[in-house]
């Protein structure tokens, strides 16, 4: 009988020991990501401007950042969220991917309602031969402590190259 108990007392301090919340992600391409993850790190509180790319030019380099909130939290307060990330080019084909990333593994969970930068993101060089057109990105965030994943799209454009 007190086997029994302690295995209920058990699973309900694991049951409590997991903060449920609803995990939310916004992916974001930007031309200045040293210098948004510089300004993030050194003080967010101050607000941070977030520029996205519409129109990319060739050569340059762009970064695919994401951001988060609604992380559920361990019983040390911690959240473990990973990453996927897929760019597709106008022809639907794959341009750059990565899965398992972290976005917040073994962190601090932000404040209820605060959006957090994510760790890991993926840089992109459009080359002077690739093709011209939309490229879609496509993330999902997966929450491993509630199972909840959040997705989230953005694209920008490749004009032609000029002659």
């Amino acid at each position: 009988m007190n086997y029994t108990l302690n295995l209920m007392f058990t699973f309900l301090l694991l049951a409590c020991a997991t903060v449920k919340a609803d995990i939310t992600a916004s992916v974001i391409v930007v031309d200045n990501g040293n210098e948004l993850f510089r300004a993030w790190n050194s003080n967010p509180a101050e607000g941070i401007s977030i520029s996205p790319v519409q129109i990319a030019s060739r050569g340059e380099f762009l970064s695919v950042i994401v951001l988060f909130s609604g992380c559920a939290a361990n019983a040390e307060g911690n959240c473990n969220v990973t990453l996927d990330m897929v760019v597709l080019d106008p022809g639907g084909n794959i341009y750059g991917e990565f899965k398992g990333h972290e976005l917040w593994i073994n962190k601090p969970a932000p404040n209820a309602g605060q959006m957090q930068l994510g760790v890991d993101y993926m840089g992109i060089v459009v080359e002077p031969n690739d093709l011209p057109g939309n490229y879609s990105v496509l993330i999902k965030a997966h929450d491993m402590h509630t199972g909840q994943t959040a997705t989230s799209k953005t694209a920008f454009e490749v004009e032609p190259t000029s002659n």
